[in-house]
């Protein structure tokens, strides 16, 4: 999708990825809002980046423009992600898919790394990238040190 204009005057790229809501025609969100297009104002960017990365992004002068990989989410939307007890978490599903895309683009990042980017804790990622491997989603290819995950679609 692309949408004209670029950021809002005075708006930074940190701004934009915020999740505070910045809206271009505020009248016409509010118009949107009455008639129950919109759930909520300004919840939009947050939702995305709990799956996407932020270079999903292409932010210049004039233009955003922002391609959803679609392809992707079905292709892990059937995993079953649980807890250590073994409880269904919709929001380790959302992580999973969000790592799975992450490790695509980079397939060779730590997972202190992939923790910082997502902001989660590091055993977090660790119980994921494990429910990965184990639903043969994901493989180490190399050592722990110098290899990468390969995913397996």
């Amino acid at each position: 999708m692309t949408s004209y204009g670029g950021l809002i005057p005075g708006q930074s790229q940190e701004d934009f990825f915020s999740c505070s809501s910045m809206p271009r025609n505020q009248e016409l969100m509010r118009v949107f809002k009455d008639i129950g297009l919109v759930e909520q104002l300004g919840s939009g960017m947050s939702r995305i980046l709990k799956v996407y990365p932020k270079d999903i992004f292409d932010i210049s002068e004039h233009f955003i423009k922002v391609v959803f990989p679609f392809a992707e989410i079905e292709n892990v939307s059937n995993i079953a992600i649980g807890d250590e007890n073994g409880n269904d978490n919709g929001d380790e599903n959302n992580d999973a898919i969000k790592t799975l895309n992450i490790l695509r683009q980079k397939p060779d990042i730590t997972a202190k790394a992939l923790s910082e980017l997502m902001g989660i804790s590091s055993r977090k990622v660790s119980r994921i990238i494990k429910n990965l491997k184990e639903s043969g989603k994901i493989t180490r290819v190399g050592s722990n040190r110098k290899g990468y995950w390969q995913i397996n679609e």
